[in-house]
């Protein structure tokens, strides 16, 4: 809008002129009670304090004493940090140089300089009798705020007619005692604007305002206030002053700004409890302890867990990568949590007790890491919470019918192993009869040896053809080999390699040559060509060809994997053919490389998936007529044969031995009758016990059982359990071999719904509801082992850090693949002496983990596995020998099925792994459509999987943890460890201690504590007092935050008692309580002042009538969009990203947003710590740092700036201007209905004659009129102040 037009319509903007009610900048505050004063106590106050001595004329423990300086001069210049001496001498650019013994940090100094450039703020100290040198919990506790809740009756009567309600006759009893009388009633107009701004943030609409107007029922006023309370626009309100409280934002700041990922539903949880009018204890106890009750409040539609959104509060802080210091940012970290923790739910600045006993309250140190020991015992997690308590119910189901369903079953197992046993040496000797018979058929040839096409161990490409530079000159030895390569599976010293790159001695390694190597032609002779095969999977150009007169009929390309893995070519249909080997090197990106060896020629390799009849060896005669001799099942043995010929051709198949043992007994006629070394129990135990166990998961306590949902069951799978894999009619039955932790098969298709964000860095995706944690532990040395298998992630959780981004703590994150058991250990000897735990994370069924101990670099000794155990034992046997002794073995295991406890040993473990090969060999079999045991397991658990809810979004959260009871920082240092501080509630509140039984963190306990009014008279006055000051502008105490000496004293004591104790007694409803004081007198006062008033009570503390308040820049925003009917009333979601002006720019920059932010309401705008609205931040939207209860209110020209110039509000502009001419014709009735909608009420006569003179001296457009006006309107100042 032009100047020309604001000038025109300025008395517009002189229409009303208030004076703001202006509050105190928190964030200065916090920032000297959390950065500045504890430098001074930390490494001043030895010398410069009363409590100890005072040297050089100077002490820093008071506001006087650091503003009167020392024998040197003044201590500092307030805004002018290079002019201050302060900062000369800690920068040690000064010949005196402080501390004198170290120097500060970098970061501490910069702490220094800003605090003396924003002017060197010091907290007002008055009234303070408490001596500096004394720490008496029992004369502090006498200040008011630790006094019980009292009740007591107000003196005036309640037959004076302005005296409504309790909350009247307090008040009045105050104006009476200061000589003051209360206000006249305000105008309807003005009080419905009121009440809808204070509920709903939102302005009446004409109708609604037009309504009450002519409504002159006694309840009037109480029907506009249900309507409103009913409203969801209720909760979208007050959830936005929760959020100030909890320093609620979407991302995390620092140097990248990270998402903090899923943060949004956090608030939309908060919006639900206020709509919802959850009860505050309640809503409370979630936040502390949301995770731990025992019956979740549930989302009354959705049926999701709500209770354990709570807890994600603690997360929405900022957190840095890539710490120096993992401890000092984990406590830097945790100072902030207890902070938020202390001021939101307390009033009390509990975080002042980080480096000393509190200056001012009864909280000494040891109460400070007290609560710090809650923390450390709690982890962090993204919940599944929306379908964990119908799956905790699911999996508490299939408990009952696997337990109801055990004996049966455990009697089917062994009956099923028992006749497998009786059965196994007929169906060995069988089936190495079919294959003999194969072997010597005539469609096999005459002779059935493999041929050998090349190994390479010659050392040279002898007969090949090399062209290009893709391939050395010889093939690569595997000396020569990249480390990742060592363990690729290829076979002997040599093998083709075109990653390795050989001129004389020098070796490169690059994907950018490329070439071909082709073999002489060879005569096709054998059903198979066999290769070993690694490397990259590019189709046509990282490759193995076969060339048939010389064209390509097969082609086999490598799985992006450095290790080599078996191959075949089915090449019967060539048979007597002429053929080439071609290897293919044509791709240069990653993974442009081409691993071959062992090429041979072979009628030992099966085609997937086909049976032995499917090869057309043996007739199904000839098969029968073997079964019929050996009295067994014709289609078993053919099941039989066809797995073992599997597992004959791959030599890392875990039957490979059992193959070759029946199909190839000459193989091991001749061998040597040593067996090597076994590694037994004994030995096994032996070599840890050095070691410190932090968890044995073959035996272990409930306690320490602790996954974050139903993945991993109800606790470890025991050694002979059954485990059911994959659904009908694809189903596979294991014997479960070790005792170990490992997931349940049944829940093996959870999945995270579509928009859940994972935790951005290292930590990465696939974790939530697949987490299993170690108990903590105190790390020593700083090496840790576990024993483990398969796929997973494993977190060494140290400081909980969790933004692993960086380059300092990359080593917290391992990732496992591993085909058996094998030891792994984590090298954390940078963070000895910290506290720890291990959380495994895994999809894969194969994961199990069984052990994890501490202590030592060398690793324990890696026990004979089952099957290794079975092949170094029983291989020398002849035939007939090991059918018996298989059989024998079989017969054991049956029997130990039967046993309700099975002992978790070697032998026992040999038992089912041979239980295993024998399920694989098809000879046990289950009838699943049968009526028995298994079979009606499987029927139910088919039902109950019908029930799951597979995905789920996600959410901040706390996990439980095993109990940690921190010590004392000295001075707030962590390499300084003072007295333990074991878990307990404030001493000053009665010093409640958790039981001795108590193994988890204690949260629930501290929950209770929190809650309970006879303990506890902070709780409900710190909540009142907050709604007091949100619908009368001030609270009884002013400093929401503070009720310590240092907050102001309650203006109303009696009456803020009062509040507390029928919140309490309304059941904690915020709503009742609203609406009480909604309905009394003082709410509905006029803000008109008397004389008396002005000079006698200037700040209004006795309340003779209404405090003006400016609107937030959130309801300033909505009204905006609702008056433009722009208004978009979607409710919850991921939050709507910014629209960024173009000077702001740095690291982590998101995307912008839309200019009107989808027309969605303020508090679904994203809230990111480094890029904050300017229109926000310009109406003192705090920073989301720590507990801000009362947002500053400032009066300054940038809110000017921004409603004149910002072009969210142009655009608003223009888009009510074009709906206001829509809507009507006559320009009087347009200024009429924009009154209405901005003012609730009609222009005055000035205002409609300044309107009409501009419309028609304007030579505008008719929009360009009516969009300056609509801007004008919006600059008024009773738009933003709210009589």
């Amino acid at each position: 809008m032009s100047w020309k037009v604001f000038a025109l319509l300025a008395p517009l903007f002189l229409i009303t002129s208030f004076s703001p009610v202006l509050g105190a900048d928190q964030s200065e505050h916090d920032f000297f009670e959390n950065k500045i004063r504890p430098l001074f106590v930390s490494y001043c106050h030895d010398c410069h304090s009363t409590s100890k001595k005072q040297r050089g004329g100077l002490l820093l423990d008071s506001k006087p004493s650091v503003l009167k300086g020392g024998d040197s001069g003044h201590l500092f210049v307030a805004g002018k940090p290079e002019e201050s001496l302060l900062i000369k001498v800690v920068a040690y650019d000064d010949e005196i140089k402080m501390p004198p013994k170290s120097k500060l940090s970098a970061s501490q100094i910069e702490d220094l300089r800003k605090w003396v450039k924003d002017g060197a703020y010091w907290p007002v100290e008055k009234n303070v009798a408490v001596k500096a040198n004394t720490f008496n919990i029992e004369e502090r506790k006498k200040q008011w705020a630790w006094q019980p809740l009292s009740k007591s009756n107000p003196k005036s009567l309640s037959s004076n007619p302005w005296v409504k309600s309790s909350i009247d006759a307090f008040v009045l009893d105050k104006m009476t005692e200061k000589g003051l009388a209360p206000a006249t009633p305000a105008a309807k107009e003005a009080l419905i604007r009121r009440a809808y701004f204070d509920l709903i943030g939102l302005p009446p609409l004409p109708a609604d305002t037009k309504a009450f107007l002519q409504d002159n029922s006694p309840n009037a006023f109480e029907k506009v206030v249900n309507k409103l309370l009913d409203s969801s626009s209720f909760g979208e309100k007050w959830a936005r002053h929760w959020l100030d409280l909890v320093r609620y934002g979407d991302s995390r700041g620092h140097e990248f700004d990270a998402s903090i990922p899923n943060a949004f539903q956090y608030r939309d949880y908060v919006i639900r409890a206020f709509n919802s009018d959850v009860p505050y204890n309640q809503f409370v106890k979630e936040h502390l302890a949301g995770d731990l009750i025992s019956n979740p409040r549930l989302h009354p539609v959705e049926g999701w867990n709500e209770s354990i959104l709570g807890t994600g509060f603690l997360y929405l802080g900022e957190e840095v990568h890539s710490p120096v210091d993992i401890r000092l940012d984990q406590a830097d970290r945790f100072d902030n949590r207890i902070d938020v923790i202390g001021k939101t739910f307390l009033g009390l600045t509990i975080a002042c007790a980080r480096c000393h006993d509190h200056k001012f309250d009864p909280i000494p140190t040891k109460d400070y890491y007290s609560l710090f020991g809650f923390l450390s015992s709690s982890h962090y997690r993204l919940a599944r919470f929306q379908s964990m308590e119908k799956n905790k119910k699911i999996d508490q189901k299939l408990a009952v019918i696997r337990d109801s369903l055990e004996p049966l079953i455990k009697t089917e197992l062994s009956d099923a192993v028992k006749n497998a046993a009786a059965n196994f040496p007929a169906y060995a000797k069988a089936a190495s009869l079919v294959y003999k018979l194969a072997r010597g058929h005539s469609v096999l040839g005459s002779v059935d040896q493999d041929i050998l096409i090349d190994d390479f161990e010659s050392g040279s490409f002898k007969g090949w053809k090399v062209e290009g530079n893709a391939f050395s000159a010889t093939p690569v030895s595997s000396n020569d080999l990249a480390p990742e390569q060592k363990d690729g599976s290829f076979q002997g010293k040599f093998l083709v390699n075109s990653y390795i790159h050989k001129k004389g001695q020098k070796v490169s390694r690059s994907d950018q040559p490329t070439g071909t190597l082709t073999s002489a032609p060879f005569l096709i002779q054998r059903d198979y060509i066999s290769l070993l095969v690694g490397g990259g999977s590019h189709r046509g150009k990282t490759c193995v060809n076969l060339l048939v007169d010389g064209k390509t009929e097969i082609s086999i390309t490598g799985k992006n994997l450095n290790a080599m893995s078996l191959a075949s070519m089915d090449v019967r249909r060539f048979a007597g053919k002429m053929a080439t080997i071609q290897i293919v090197d044509q791709e240069t990106v990653g993974w442009g490389h081409i691993a071959v060896d062992a090429i041979r020629q072979t009628n030992s390799v099966m085609p997937k998936d086909a049976s032995i009849l499917a090869l057309g060896k043996i007739n199904k005669n000839e098969l029968g007529k073997i079964a019929i001799a050996e009295k067994v099942d014709t289609n078993t043995l053919s099941e039989f044969l066809t797995y073992l010929l599997k597992a004959d051709s791959d030599p890392k198949h875990q039957d490979h031995f059992f193959a070759k043992k029946i199909l190839h007994p000459e193989l091991f006629r001749s061998k040597n009758k040593d067996i090597g070394t076994i590694v037994g129990d004994l030995e096994f135990r032996e070599s840890f016990k050095n070691k410190k166990l932090i968890i044995d998961y073959s035996n272990t306590l409930v306690s320490d059982w602790m996954p974050d949902d139903v993945t991993y069951g109800h606790g470890p799978a025991k050694l002979g359990a059954l485990k059911i894999v994959g659904t009908k009619p694809k189903l596979e039955f294991q014997f479960v071999e070790y005792s170990a932790a490992m997931i349940d098969p049944f829940w093996q298709d959870l999945k995270y719904s579509k928009g859940a964000e994972s935790e951005p860095g290292s930590l990465g995706a696939n974790r939530a509801g697949r987490i299993l944690s170690t108990p903590s532990f105190i790390l020593e040395d700083g090496w840790v082992h576990f024993f483990a298998k398969g796929k997973a992630k494993v977190y060494s959780s140290v400081g909980a850090h969790i933004m692993i981004a960086g380059p300092l703590h990359g080593n917290l994150v391992r990732t496992i693949d591993m085909n058996d058991w094998g030891w792994v250990s984590i090298d954390l000897t940078r963070y000895k002496n910290l506290p720890v735990h291990l959380e495994f994370s895994s999809d894969d069924l194969n994961f199990a983990v069984r052990f994890v101990f501490q202590g030592g670099q060398d690793k324990p000794l890696l026990p004979t596995s089952a099957r290794e155990f079975v092949s170094k034992t029983l291989a020398p046997l002849d035939d007939q020998l090991f059918y018996q002794e298989i059989q024998k073995l079989l017969f054991e295991f049956s029997s130990l099925l039967k046993q309700e406890k099975v002992a978790d040993n070697q032998k026992n473990s040999v038992l089912a792994a041979i239980g295993n090969s024998v399920v694989n060999f098809g000879l046990i079999k289950f009838d699943t459509s049968a009526k028995q045991a298994v079979a009606s397991l499987l029927e139910k658990q088919m039902i109950l999987q019908g029930e799951v809810q597979w995905d789920s979004q996600l959410a901040l959260a706390l996990q439980e943890g095993s109990g940690i009871d921190e010590k004392v920082f000295v001075r707030g240092s962590h390499k300084n460890l003072g007295e333990p501080a074991p878990r307990s509630f404030l001493t000053a509140l009665g010093g409640a201690k958790l039981p001795v039984q108590n193994l988890g963190s204690g949260r629930l306990q501290l929950a209770d504590w929190v809650t309970n009014i006879e303990a506890d008279p902070f709780l409900p006055r710190v909540m009142v007092n907050r709604i007091w000051h949100h619908l009368l502008g001030r609270g009884i105490v002013a400093s929401v935050d503070n009720f310590g000496l240092l907050g102001e004293k309650p203006t109303h004591p009696e009456l803020l008692d009062f509040l507390a104790l029928q919140f309490v007694d309304d059941g904690w409803s915020v709503k009742k309580t609203i609406k009480k004081i909604m309905l009394s007198s003082v709410y509905q006062a006029s803000s008109m002042s008397s004389d008396v008033a002005k000079k006698s009570d200037p700040e209004n503390l006795f309340l003779s009538h209404a405090n003006m308040k400016r609107l937030s820049g959130e309801s300033i925003r909505d009204a905006m969009l609702l008056i433009s009917g722009e208004l978009n009333e979607t409710m919850f979601g991921p939050p709507i990203n910014i629209n960024l002006s173009v000077f702001q720019e740095g690291r982590g920059r998101p995307a912008s947003g839309p200019l009107d932010g989808a027309g969605r309401r303020s508090i679904y705008l994203s809230s990111r710590r480094n890029f904050l609205s300017s229109f926000m931040l310009a109406f003192d939207s705090p920073i989301p740092f720590s507990t801000v209860g009362k947002r500053s209110v400032s009066n300054v020209p940038a809110q000017s700036l921004i409603l004149m110039n910002d072009p969210f509000v142009h655009q608003q502009s223009e888009k009510w201007a074009k709906k206001i001419i829509a809507q009507y014709a006559e320009p009087s009735m347009r200024l009429d209905a924009m009154f209405w909608q901005t003012f609730s009420r009609l222009p005055s006569t000035l205002e409609l004659e300044e309107c009409m003179g501009y419309l028609s001296a304007s030579s505008a457009t008719d929009s360009e009129k009516w969009a300056s006006i609509a801007h004008s309107l919006w600059n008024v100042k009773e738009f933003v102040w709210i009589p």
